[in-house]
Parts: C-alpha cells; sequence; structure tokens
C-alpha cells in the first residue's frame, strides 16, 4: 500500500465508510478485542516504504511441489 491509499483508507475509516463491513470481536470474558482496523498509516511515505524488510522472506524460497518450483523462481522466470 502506497502513501496515497494509506490516507485514503485513514479517511474512509475516519468517514465510517467500512462501519457497516466491520464486525466487532470479543473476549472469552466479554470485553472488547477489535472494533476498527488497527493499523492505517497515514503518514507513510515513499521512502519508509522502500526502506521496509520483506515480512515473509523465506516464503520466496518455499518448494510448492516435488519439482522444486519456488515463488523467486516464478517471479525471475516471468
Amino acid at each position: 500500500m502506497d502513501s496515497a491509499s494509506q490516507k485514503r483508507a485513514a479517511a474512509a475509516i475516519k468517514g465510517g465508510h467500512f462501519d457497516k463491513s466491520l464486525v466487532p470481536v470479543y473476549r472469552e470474558d466479554g470485553s472488547l478485542a477489535l472494533d476498527r482496523e488497527e493499523y492505517p498509516r497515514p503518514q507513510t511515505t515513499l521512502e519508509g516504504l522502500a526502506g521496509l524488510k520483506p515480512a515473509f522472506p523465506a516464503i520466496a524460497d518455499y518448494a510448492l511441489d516435488d519439482k522444486g518450483t519456488t515463488y523467486r523462481k516464478l517471479i525471475l522466470d516471468k
């Protein structure tokens, strides 16, 4: 998600555009655990995104089949 989409997401959340789509999640004791998106980042910049490390680097080399196909190989072949 780029900085513009983060800003649009934050504005949509603030404007209540997702209110009908969200379902509150409660803990076993009945207390509210989650009732909104927790991670919009309207202050995100392209520079900040470029500096992020991959969240799941090992998945690129995970074998998808018995032939040794990986996501990395699929991407590089493309």
